[in-house]
Protein backbone atom coordinates (compact mmCIF):
# COMPACT_ATOMS: atom_id res chain seq x y z
CA UNK A 1 0.00 0.00 0.00
CA UNK A 2 3.04 2.74 0.77
CA UNK A 3 4.70 1.71 -2.74
CA UNK A 4 1.32 2.68 -4.13
CA UNK A 5 1.79 6.24 -2.03
CA UNK A 6 4.83 7.21 -3.33
CA UNK A 7 5.68 6.77 -7.37
CA UNK A 8 8.95 7.13 -9.41
CA UNK A 9 9.49 9.96 -12.11
CA UNK A 10 12.18 11.41 -14.11
CA UNK A 11 12.52 15.22 -14.85
CA UNK A 12 13.91 16.30 -18.33
CA UNK A 13 16.95 15.95 -17.70
CA UNK A 14 16.85 12.03 -16.36
CA UNK A 15 17.32 12.36 -12.57
CA UNK A 16 15.25 10.75 -10.38
CA UNK A 17 12.71 11.76 -8.04
CA UNK A 18 9.86 10.51 -5.80
CA UNK A 19 6.28 12.07 -5.45
CA UNK A 20 3.64 11.18 -2.68
CA UNK A 21 0.24 11.05 -4.38
CA UNK A 22 -1.92 11.46 -0.74
CA UNK A 23 0.69 14.16 0.36
CA UNK A 24 1.51 15.89 -2.51
CA UNK A 25 5.35 16.23 -1.39
CA UNK A 26 8.33 15.01 -3.89
CA UNK A 27 12.08 14.46 -2.83
CA UNK A 28 15.12 13.36 -4.50
CA UNK A 29 15.76 10.19 -1.94
CA UNK A 30 13.79 7.54 -1.88
CA UNK A 31 11.53 7.06 0.52
CA UNK A 32 12.16 4.38 3.15
CA UNK A 33 8.42 2.96 2.06
CA UNK A 34 10.36 1.67 -1.33
CA UNK A 35 13.54 0.88 -0.07
CA UNK A 36 15.05 -3.10 -0.01
CA UNK A 37 15.88 -4.14 3.29
CA UNK A 38 19.61 -3.46 2.54
CA UNK A 39 19.39 0.00 1.43
CA UNK A 40 16.81 0.65 4.37
CA UNK A 41 19.65 -0.79 6.72
CA UNK A 42 22.49 1.23 4.98
CA UNK A 43 20.68 4.58 5.40
CA UNK A 44 20.22 4.02 9.29
CA UNK A 45 24.19 4.67 9.45
CA UNK A 46 26.70 7.57 8.16
CA UNK A 47 28.81 5.40 6.25
CA UNK A 48 28.37 5.27 2.57
CA UNK A 49 30.45 3.05 -0.23
CA UNK A 50 31.99 4.72 -2.64
CA UNK A 51 34.66 3.77 -6.50
CA UNK A 52 37.76 5.07 -7.01
CA UNK A 53 37.98 6.12 -10.46
CA UNK A 54 40.51 2.23 -11.13
CA UNK A 55 37.47 0.61 -9.36
CA UNK A 56 38.57 0.63 -6.17
CA UNK A 57 35.82 0.39 -2.85
CA UNK A 58 35.82 2.49 -0.04
CA UNK A 59 33.57 4.15 2.14
CA UNK A 60 33.21 7.84 3.49
CA UNK A 61 31.45 8.92 7.07
CA UNK A 62 29.42 11.61 6.38
CA UNK A 63 29.15 12.86 10.17
CA UNK A 64 32.84 12.58 10.61
CA UNK A 65 34.18 12.95 7.08
CA UNK A 66 36.46 10.13 7.76
CA UNK A 67 37.43 7.58 4.86
CA UNK A 68 38.53 4.52 5.23
CA UNK A 69 39.59 1.41 2.45
CA UNK A 70 38.35 -1.62 4.72
CA UNK A 71 34.55 -2.47 5.34
CA UNK A 72 33.81 -0.82 8.65
CA UNK A 73 32.08 -3.05 11.03
CA UNK A 74 29.05 -0.73 11.35
CA UNK A 75 28.66 -1.43 7.28
CA UNK A 76 29.11 -4.61 7.92
CA UNK A 77 26.27 -5.20 11.04
CA UNK A 78 23.99 -3.08 8.41
CA UNK A 79 24.32 -5.41 5.82
CA UNK A 80 24.04 -8.31 8.35
CA UNK A 81 21.24 -6.57 9.68
CA UNK A 82 19.22 -6.81 6.12
CA UNK A 83 20.71 -10.23 5.22
CA UNK A 84 18.64 -11.75 7.93
CA UNK A 85 15.64 -9.40 6.85
CA UNK A 86 15.72 -11.04 3.50
CA UNK A 87 16.07 -14.47 5.19
CA UNK A 88 13.10 -13.51 7.43
CA UNK A 89 11.49 -12.29 4.23
CA UNK A 90 12.36 -15.85 2.31
CA UNK A 91 10.91 -18.19 5.00
CA UNK A 92 7.97 -16.50 5.46
CA UNK A 93 7.01 -16.13 1.74
CA UNK A 94 8.07 -19.88 1.57
CA UNK A 95 5.95 -20.46 4.30
CA UNK A 96 2.86 -18.74 2.55
CA UNK A 97 3.63 -20.84 -0.17
CA UNK A 98 3.39 -23.73 1.64
CA UNK A 99 0.70 -22.60 2.95
CA UNK A 100 -1.05 -21.52 -0.22
CA UNK A 101 -0.33 -25.14 -1.48
CA UNK A 102 -1.77 -26.98 1.32
CA UNK A 103 -5.29 -24.71 0.73
CA UNK A 104 -4.87 -25.65 -2.51
CA UNK A 105 -4.86 -29.15 -2.39
CA UNK A 106 -7.71 -28.84 0.59
CA UNK A 107 -9.59 -26.64 -1.78
CA UNK A 108 -9.10 -29.57 -4.32
CA UNK A 109 -10.35 -31.90 -2.25
CA UNK A 110 -13.24 -30.35 -0.84
CA UNK A 111 -14.61 -29.53 -4.89
CA UNK A 112 -14.90 -33.31 -5.23
CA UNK A 113 -16.47 -33.57 -2.49
CA UNK A 114 -20.11 -33.02 -3.48
CA UNK A 115 -21.78 -36.30 -4.75
CA UNK A 116 -20.40 -36.20 -8.99
CA UNK A 117 -21.20 -39.39 -10.56
CA UNK A 118 -17.76 -40.73 -11.95
CA UNK A 119 -18.27 -39.50 -15.62
CA UNK A 120 -19.03 -35.84 -14.18
CA UNK A 121 -16.29 -36.00 -12.14
CA UNK A 122 -13.77 -37.67 -14.83
CA UNK A 123 -14.97 -34.82 -17.21
CA UNK A 124 -14.41 -32.05 -13.79
CA UNK A 125 -10.38 -33.09 -13.43
CA UNK A 126 -9.91 -33.14 -16.90
CA UNK A 127 -11.09 -29.52 -16.87
CA UNK A 128 -8.92 -28.94 -14.04
CA UNK A 129 -5.63 -30.95 -15.32
CA UNK A 130 -6.14 -27.85 -18.19
CA UNK A 131 -6.11 -25.21 -15.30
CA UNK A 132 -9.61 -24.36 -15.89
CA UNK A 133 -10.55 -22.14 -12.79
CA UNK A 134 -13.42 -19.38 -12.28
CA UNK A 135 -11.51 -17.13 -14.16
CA UNK A 136 -12.07 -19.11 -17.90
CA UNK A 137 -14.67 -18.35 -19.92
CA UNK A 138 -16.63 -21.63 -22.49
CA UNK A 139 -14.86 -20.61 -25.42
CA UNK A 140 -12.08 -20.83 -23.74
CA UNK A 141 -12.31 -24.39 -22.73
CA UNK A 142 -13.76 -25.48 -26.10
CA UNK A 143 -10.43 -24.02 -27.78
CA UNK A 144 -7.86 -25.67 -24.83
CA UNK A 145 -9.89 -29.02 -24.10
CA UNK A 146 -12.30 -30.09 -26.78
CA UNK A 147 -9.19 -32.53 -28.00
CA UNK A 148 -9.10 -34.28 -24.54
CA UNK A 149 -9.54 -37.62 -24.73
CA UNK A 150 -12.11 -37.24 -21.74
CA UNK A 151 -13.85 -34.78 -23.34
CA UNK A 152 -16.10 -37.33 -24.28
CA UNK A 153 -17.35 -38.72 -20.77
CA UNK A 154 -20.10 -36.88 -21.41
CA UNK A 155 -21.95 -37.10 -23.95
CA UNK A 156 -23.50 -34.01 -25.11
CA UNK A 157 -22.85 -30.40 -25.21
CA UNK A 158 -25.66 -29.59 -22.30
CA UNK A 159 -24.24 -31.70 -19.57
CA UNK A 160 -20.48 -30.09 -20.37
CA UNK A 161 -21.42 -26.93 -19.96
CA UNK A 162 -23.58 -27.06 -17.07
CA UNK A 163 -20.83 -29.29 -15.77
CA UNK A 164 -18.35 -26.04 -16.05
CA UNK A 165 -20.67 -23.88 -15.14
CA UNK A 166 -20.65 -25.80 -11.83
CA UNK A 167 -17.17 -25.81 -11.52
CA UNK A 168 -16.64 -22.27 -12.26
CA UNK A 169 -19.60 -21.64 -9.48
CA UNK A 170 -17.47 -24.24 -7.20
CA UNK A 171 -14.08 -22.42 -7.98
CA UNK A 172 -15.34 -18.75 -7.42
CA UNK A 173 -16.95 -19.39 -3.69
CA UNK A 174 -13.40 -21.84 -2.84
CA UNK A 175 -11.45 -18.91 -4.10
CA UNK A 176 -13.42 -15.94 -2.31
CA UNK A 177 -13.23 -18.69 0.98
CA UNK A 178 -9.66 -19.02 0.62
CA UNK A 179 -8.51 -16.13 -0.07
CA UNK A 180 -10.50 -14.84 3.47
CA UNK A 181 -9.19 -17.46 5.70
CA UNK A 182 -6.21 -16.18 4.23
CA UNK A 183 -6.38 -12.72 4.94
CA UNK A 184 -7.73 -13.51 8.41
CA UNK A 185 -4.99 -16.04 9.10
CA UNK A 186 -2.54 -13.17 8.23
CA UNK A 187 -4.08 -10.56 10.25
CA UNK A 188 -4.47 -12.43 13.23
CA UNK A 189 -0.58 -13.74 13.57
CA UNK A 190 0.42 -9.74 12.53
CA UNK A 191 -2.01 -8.73 15.22
CA UNK A 192 -0.40 -11.39 17.19
CA UNK A 193 3.15 -9.32 16.73
CA UNK A 194 1.47 -5.87 17.48
CA UNK A 195 0.00 -7.05 20.72
CA UNK A 196 3.53 -8.23 21.79
CA UNK A 197 5.15 -4.68 21.46
CA UNK A 198 4.57 -2.89 24.60
CA UNK A 199 5.72 -0.01 23.10
CA UNK A 200 2.73 0.15 21.40
CA UNK A 201 0.14 2.79 22.79
CA UNK A 202 -3.47 3.99 21.91
CA UNK A 203 -1.60 7.37 21.09
CA UNK A 204 1.72 5.60 18.60
CA UNK A 205 1.81 6.17 15.34
CA UNK A 206 2.53 4.11 12.73
CA UNK A 207 6.12 5.65 11.20
CA UNK A 208 7.28 5.25 14.99
CA UNK A 209 6.24 1.68 15.26
CA UNK A 210 6.87 0.33 11.60
CA UNK A 211 10.35 -0.15 12.31
CA UNK A 212 9.60 -2.32 15.31
CA UNK A 213 7.25 -4.96 13.67
CA UNK A 214 8.74 -4.71 9.64
CA UNK A 215 11.23 -7.46 10.18
CA UNK A 216 8.74 -9.90 11.30
CA UNK A 217 7.24 -12.41 9.25
CA UNK A 218 3.62 -11.42 9.98
CA UNK A 219 4.51 -7.69 8.66
CA UNK A 220 6.19 -9.55 5.18
CA UNK A 221 3.11 -11.40 4.56
CA UNK A 222 0.78 -8.57 5.53
CA UNK A 223 2.50 -5.62 4.20
CA UNK A 224 0.34 -3.85 2.49
CA UNK A 225 -2.65 -4.00 5.30
CA UNK A 226 -0.03 -3.57 8.15
CA UNK A 227 -0.64 -0.06 8.32
CA UNK A 228 -4.92 0.32 8.10
CA UNK A 229 -4.70 -3.13 10.78
CA UNK A 230 -2.31 -1.02 12.75
CA UNK A 231 -4.82 1.72 12.71
CA UNK A 232 -7.60 -0.72 14.05
CA UNK A 233 -5.56 -1.99 16.95
CA UNK A 234 -5.27 1.24 18.32
CA UNK A 235 -8.63 2.45 17.93
CA UNK A 236 -9.33 -1.01 19.82
CA UNK A 237 -6.66 0.14 22.54
CA UNK A 238 -7.51 3.77 22.67
CA UNK A 239 -11.80 2.12 22.71
CA UNK A 240 -10.38 0.06 25.81
CA UNK A 241 -8.80 2.90 27.47
CA UNK A 242 -12.09 5.07 27.04
CA UNK A 243 -14.23 2.13 28.56
CA UNK A 244 -11.60 2.20 31.15
CA UNK A 245 -11.76 5.73 32.12
CA UNK A 246 -15.60 5.85 31.32
CA UNK A 247 -15.75 3.16 34.04
CA UNK A 248 -13.66 4.84 36.96
CA UNK A 249 -15.35 8.01 36.09
CA UNK A 250 -18.86 6.65 36.49
CA UNK A 251 -17.35 5.17 39.75
CA UNK A 252 -16.25 8.57 40.83
CA UNK A 253 -19.30 9.91 40.16
CA UNK A 254 -21.32 7.47 41.91
CA UNK A 255 -19.23 8.14 45.09
CA UNK A 256 -19.49 12.33 44.68
CA UNK A 257 -23.44 10.90 44.18
CA UNK A 258 -23.32 9.38 47.42
CA UNK A 259 -22.20 11.80 49.04
CA UNK A 260 -24.58 14.73 48.49
CA UNK A 261 -27.56 12.25 48.80
CA UNK A 262 -25.67 11.85 52.27
CA UNK A 263 -25.45 15.67 52.90
CA UNK A 264 -29.13 16.01 51.66
CA UNK A 265 -30.39 14.37 55.04
CA UNK A 266 -28.14 16.79 57.00
CA UNK A 267 -26.59 19.83 56.04
CA UNK A 268 -27.86 20.87 52.24
CA UNK A 269 -31.46 21.76 52.16
CA UNK A 270 -33.01 24.21 49.70
CA UNK A 271 -30.83 27.47 50.84
CA UNK A 272 -27.13 25.95 50.72
CA UNK A 273 -24.81 27.93 48.56
CA UNK A 274 -22.24 25.97 46.61
CA UNK A 275 -19.72 28.45 48.22
CA UNK A 276 -20.89 26.72 51.90
CA UNK A 277 -21.09 23.26 50.32
CA UNK A 278 -17.52 23.15 48.91
CA UNK A 279 -15.60 24.75 52.05
CA UNK A 280 -16.99 21.15 54.05
CA UNK A 281 -16.10 18.89 51.41
CA UNK A 282 -12.60 20.15 52.14
CA UNK A 283 -12.93 18.61 55.83
CA UNK A 284 -15.04 15.65 54.79
CA UNK A 285 -14.18 12.47 56.07
CA UNK A 286 -16.23 10.02 53.70
CA UNK A 287 -13.93 12.18 50.76
CA UNK A 288 -11.01 12.20 52.30
CA UNK A 289 -11.03 7.84 52.66
CA UNK A 290 -12.12 8.22 48.57
CA UNK A 291 -9.58 10.59 47.59
CA UNK A 292 -7.83 8.58 44.99
CA UNK A 293 -11.27 8.49 43.23
CA UNK A 294 -12.54 12.16 43.77
CA UNK A 295 -9.13 13.44 42.39
CA UNK A 296 -10.19 12.19 38.76
CA UNK A 297 -12.65 14.39 38.55
CA UNK A 298 -12.59 18.16 37.83
CA UNK A 299 -14.56 20.91 40.03
CA UNK A 300 -17.26 21.10 36.97
CA UNK A 301 -18.24 17.56 37.65
CA UNK A 302 -18.62 17.90 40.99
CA UNK A 303 -20.59 20.99 40.53
CA UNK A 304 -22.98 19.30 37.97
CA UNK A 305 -23.41 16.41 40.64
CA UNK A 306 -24.14 19.21 43.40
CA UNK A 307 -26.78 20.85 40.45
CA UNK A 308 -28.27 17.49 40.10
CA UNK A 309 -28.31 17.05 43.83
CA UNK A 310 -29.90 20.57 44.29
CA UNK A 311 -32.52 19.64 41.95
CA UNK A 312 -33.73 16.61 43.53
CA UNK A 313 -33.85 18.85 46.89
CA UNK A 314 -35.59 21.76 45.42
CA UNK A 315 -38.01 19.33 43.68
CA UNK A 316 -38.94 17.71 46.89
CA UNK A 317 -38.77 21.49 48.49
CA UNK A 318 -41.92 22.39 46.27
CA UNK A 319 -43.60 19.44 46.30
CA UNK A 320 -44.26 19.28 49.47
CA UNK A 321 -45.33 23.04 49.30
CA UNK A 322 -47.74 22.10 47.00
CA UNK A 323 -48.97 19.02 49.05
CA UNK A 324 -49.61 21.81 51.76
CA UNK A 325 -51.40 24.25 49.05
CA UNK A 326 -53.55 21.43 48.02
CA UNK A 327 -54.43 20.73 51.46
CA UNK A 328 -55.13 24.18 52.16
CA UNK A 329 -57.12 24.55 49.11
CA UNK A 330 -58.97 21.22 49.87
CA UNK A 331 -60.08 22.73 53.45
CA UNK A 332 -60.96 25.78 51.48
CA UNK A 333 -63.01 24.44 49.47
CA UNK A 334 -64.31 22.03 52.11
CA UNK A 335 -65.46 25.67 54.17
CA UNK A 336 -67.25 27.36 51.25
CA UNK A 337 -69.05 23.98 51.09
CA UNK A 338 -70.20 23.53 54.18
CA UNK A 339 -70.79 27.47 54.41
CA UNK A 340 -73.23 27.25 51.02
CA UNK A 341 -74.73 24.13 52.67
CA UNK A 342 -75.96 26.75 55.69
CA UNK A 343 -77.01 29.13 53.12
CA UNK A 344 -79.02 26.38 51.56
CA UNK A 345 -80.83 25.55 54.81
CA UNK A 346 -81.34 29.09 55.53
CA UNK A 347 -83.00 29.71 52.04
CA UNK A 348 -84.72 26.09 52.81
CA UNK A 349 -86.37 27.46 55.88
CA UNK A 350 -87.25 30.47 54.43
CA UNK A 351 -84.69 32.39 56.63
CA UNK A 352 -83.27 34.68 53.45
CA UNK A 353 -85.20 35.16 50.44
CA UNK A 354 -84.74 37.51 47.47
CA UNK A 355 -85.45 40.72 49.62
CA UNK A 356 -82.78 39.34 52.39
CA UNK A 357 -80.28 41.67 53.38
CA UNK A 358 -76.65 40.97 55.33
CA UNK A 359 -77.62 42.52 58.46
CA UNK A 360 -80.87 40.74 58.38
CA UNK A 361 -79.28 37.27 58.01
CA UNK A 362 -76.10 37.70 59.88
CA UNK A 363 -77.19 37.56 63.34
CA UNK A 364 -78.33 33.93 61.98
CA UNK A 365 -75.39 32.18 61.91
CA UNK A 366 -72.82 34.62 63.11
CA UNK A 367 -71.86 31.74 65.83
CA UNK A 368 -72.10 28.45 63.58
CA UNK A 369 -68.52 27.14 63.04
CA UNK A 370 -69.38 26.76 59.20
CA UNK A 371 -69.41 30.48 59.16
CA UNK A 372 -65.84 30.76 61.14
CA UNK A 373 -64.21 28.17 59.75
CA UNK A 374 -65.11 30.46 56.50
CA UNK A 375 -64.10 33.41 57.75
CA UNK A 376 -60.58 34.93 56.71
CA UNK A 377 -59.50 32.59 53.87
CA UNK A 378 -58.66 33.64 50.55
CA UNK A 379 -61.20 33.06 47.89
CA UNK A 380 -64.91 33.97 47.68
CA UNK A 381 -65.61 35.17 51.46
CA UNK A 382 -69.00 34.91 53.20
CA UNK A 383 -70.54 38.16 51.91
CA UNK A 384 -69.94 37.11 48.28
CA UNK A 385 -71.41 33.87 48.32
CA UNK A 386 -74.70 35.25 50.42
CA UNK A 387 -75.12 37.94 47.76
CA UNK A 388 -74.42 34.95 45.07
CA UNK A 389 -77.23 33.17 46.77
CA UNK A 390 -79.65 36.24 46.66
CA UNK A 391 -78.89 36.69 43.30
CA UNK A 392 -79.93 33.09 42.57
CA UNK A 393 -83.08 33.12 44.28
CA UNK A 394 -83.62 36.80 41.95
CA UNK A 395 -82.83 35.00 39.15
CA UNK A 396 -85.49 32.10 39.63
CA UNK A 397 -87.74 35.01 41.18
CA UNK A 398 -87.44 36.91 37.95
CA UNK A 399 -87.90 34.14 35.75
CA UNK A 400 -91.42 33.53 37.33
CA UNK A 401 -92.34 36.79 37.14
CA UNK A 402 -91.96 37.41 33.91
CA UNK A 403 -93.93 34.52 33.13
CA UNK A 404 -96.73 35.95 35.27
CA UNK A 405 -95.71 39.35 33.52
CA UNK A 406 -96.52 37.99 29.98
CA UNK A 407 -99.75 36.34 30.83
CA UNK A 408 -101.23 39.80 31.71
CA UNK A 409 -99.40 41.48 28.62
CA UNK A 410 -101.48 38.29 26.50
CA UNK A 411 -104.99 38.78 28.45
CA UNK A 412 -104.27 43.05 27.91
CA UNK A 413 -104.70 43.23 31.67
CA UNK A 414 -103.53 47.12 32.30
CA UNK A 415 -101.62 47.17 36.00
CA UNK A 416 -102.54 50.68 37.84
CA UNK A 417 -102.08 52.22 40.64
CA UNK A 418 -105.58 51.19 41.68
CA UNK A 419 -105.39 47.69 40.93
CA UNK A 420 -105.70 45.12 44.18
CA UNK A 421 -104.16 42.16 44.31
CA UNK A 422 -107.51 40.16 44.01
CA UNK A 423 -107.53 41.90 40.39
CA UNK A 424 -103.87 40.80 39.79
CA UNK A 425 -104.96 37.25 40.78
CA UNK A 426 -107.91 36.67 39.16
CA UNK A 427 -106.08 38.19 35.68
CA UNK A 428 -103.61 35.42 36.34
CA UNK A 429 -105.81 31.82 37.19
CA UNK A 430 -106.96 28.76 34.69
CA UNK A 431 -103.09 28.96 33.05
CA UNK A 432 -101.37 25.89 33.27
CA UNK A 433 -97.80 28.02 32.89
CA UNK A 434 -98.72 29.61 36.67
CA UNK A 435 -100.03 26.48 38.32
CA UNK A 436 -96.67 26.00 40.06
CA UNK A 437 -95.62 29.46 40.92
CA UNK A 438 -96.16 29.88 44.77
CA UNK A 439 -98.38 32.73 45.74
CA UNK A 440 -95.15 34.39 47.53
CA UNK A 441 -93.77 34.81 44.17
CA UNK A 442 -97.60 36.38 43.04
CA UNK A 443 -97.53 38.73 46.09
CA UNK A 444 -93.69 39.70 44.99
CA UNK A 445 -94.46 40.56 41.77
CA UNK A 446 -97.70 42.21 42.72
CA UNK A 447 -95.72 44.34 45.10
CA UNK A 448 -92.91 45.12 42.70
CA UNK A 449 -95.78 46.05 40.10
CA UNK A 450 -97.66 48.18 42.44
CA UNK A 451 -94.24 50.09 43.94
CA UNK A 452 -93.26 50.87 40.22
CA UNK A 453 -96.36 51.91 39.01
CA UNK A 454 -96.91 54.45 42.19
CA UNK A 455 -93.26 55.23 41.31
CA UNK A 456 -94.55 55.89 37.44
CA UNK A 457 -97.35 57.84 38.95
CA UNK A 458 -95.32 60.00 41.07
CA UNK A 459 -92.58 60.50 38.06
CA UNK A 460 -95.19 61.63 35.66
CA UNK A 461 -96.66 63.63 38.27
CA UNK A 462 -93.30 65.45 39.24
CA UNK A 463 -92.50 65.44 35.20
CA UNK A 464 -96.25 67.51 34.76
CA UNK A 465 -95.64 69.99 37.46
CA UNK A 466 -92.00 70.67 35.80
CA UNK A 467 -93.78 71.56 32.28
CA UNK A 468 -96.26 73.42 33.99
CA UNK A 469 -93.76 75.25 35.69
CA UNK A 470 -91.88 76.58 32.30
CA UNK A 471 -95.13 77.51 30.74
CA UNK A 472 -95.88 79.81 33.50
CA UNK A 473 -92.31 81.11 33.34
CA UNK A 474 -92.30 81.77 29.68
CA UNK A 475 -95.48 83.32 29.84
CA UNK A 476 -93.71 85.86 33.08
CA UNK A 477 -90.75 86.48 30.59
CA UNK A 478 -93.46 87.77 27.91
CA UNK A 479 -95.34 90.17 30.87
CA UNK A 480 -91.81 91.28 32.00
CA UNK A 481 -90.91 92.51 28.41
CA UNK A 482 -94.05 94.50 27.16
CA UNK A 483 -93.44 98.10 26.82
CA UNK A 484 -94.46 100.07 28.10
CA UNK A 485 -93.56 97.76 31.41
CA UNK A 486 -95.64 96.79 33.95
CA UNK A 487 -96.04 98.75 37.38
CA UNK A 488 -97.12 98.42 41.05
CA UNK A 489 -100.36 99.60 39.76
CA UNK A 490 -101.16 97.54 36.69
CA UNK A 491 -104.03 94.74 36.93
CA UNK A 492 -104.67 91.74 35.27
CA UNK A 493 -107.62 92.99 33.29
CA UNK A 494 -104.91 95.96 31.76
CA UNK A 495 -102.28 93.56 30.94
CA UNK A 496 -104.53 90.60 29.94
CA UNK A 497 -105.50 92.01 26.36
CA UNK A 498 -101.76 92.91 25.62
CA UNK A 499 -100.67 89.31 25.85
CA UNK A 500 -103.48 87.45 24.62
CA UNK A 501 -102.47 87.26 21.84
CA UNK A 502 -98.96 85.36 22.73
CA UNK A 503 -98.77 81.51 21.99
CA UNK A 504 -97.25 81.42 25.85
CA UNK A 505 -100.99 82.66 26.28
CA UNK A 506 -102.40 80.26 24.35
CA UNK A 507 -100.55 77.20 26.04
CA UNK A 508 -101.79 78.17 29.85
CA UNK A 509 -105.31 78.14 31.54
CA UNK A 510 -106.77 81.13 33.11
CA UNK A 511 -105.53 80.17 36.72
CA UNK A 512 -101.84 79.55 35.59
CA UNK A 513 -102.32 83.07 33.36
CA UNK A 514 -103.22 84.69 36.75
CA UNK A 515 -100.75 83.06 38.58
CA UNK A 516 -98.03 83.94 36.37
CA UNK A 517 -99.34 87.73 35.77
CA UNK A 518 -99.53 87.40 39.86
CA UNK A 519 -95.82 86.36 40.47
CA UNK A 520 -94.05 88.98 37.96
CA UNK A 521 -96.56 91.57 40.23
CA UNK A 522 -94.75 90.67 43.09
CA UNK A 523 -91.74 90.56 41.31
CA UNK A 524 -92.00 94.15 40.31
CA UNK A 525 -92.88 95.45 44.02
CA UNK A 526 -90.03 93.91 45.43
CA UNK A 527 -87.52 95.83 42.55
CA UNK A 528 -89.97 99.25 43.17
CA UNK A 529 -89.48 98.50 46.84
CA UNK A 530 -85.68 98.17 46.90
CA UNK A 531 -85.24 100.91 44.64
CA UNK A 532 -87.21 103.46 47.17
CA UNK A 533 -84.92 101.53 49.65
CA UNK A 534 -81.59 102.57 47.85
CA UNK A 535 -82.88 106.15 47.25
CA UNK A 536 -83.63 106.51 51.32
CA UNK A 537 -80.45 105.18 52.39
CA UNK A 538 -78.67 107.43 49.82
CA UNK A 539 -80.31 110.25 51.64
CA UNK A 540 -79.51 109.49 55.20
CA UNK A 541 -76.21 108.76 53.97
CA UNK A 542 -75.85 112.57 52.49
CA UNK A 543 -77.82 114.11 55.47
CA UNK A 544 -75.27 112.27 57.82
CA UNK A 545 -72.24 113.84 55.79
CA UNK A 546 -74.07 117.19 55.83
Amino acid sequence: MSSQVWQEFKTAEGRVYFYNTQTKESRWTKPEELMSPLEAALSKIPWKEFETPDGRKYWNNSTTGDSVWDMPDAYKAAIDEAEAVESAAAEAKAKAAEEEAELARKKEEKLFQNGWDDATEGFVKMLRSHGVDHTWTWEKVLKEAITDENWSLLNDAISRKATFDELVERTKQETLETAKETYEKRKNEFLKVLQSQSQIKSFSRWRSIKPLVQESPAYLNFEDDAESVFRGYIAELKKAEDEQQAKLRQESLAVMKEYFESETEGSIDVFSKWYDVKERMKHNEFLKSHSAVVKTLNMLDILTIFEDCMKEVEDSFFKERRDVKRAARWTERKNREQFISLLDELVENGKITADSTWTKVYPLFKDDSRFTDIVGQPGSSPLELFWDVVERLNKALRIQRDILLDLLEERKFKFTHKTTYEQFEAALSGDPRVSEIGEDVYKWTFERQHARTLRKLDEDRHQEERRLRRKVDALRSVIRHLEPPINVTSTWDDIKPRIQNFPEYEALDDANRLLAFEKQLARTKEHEHDLEDGERHSRERKHSRD
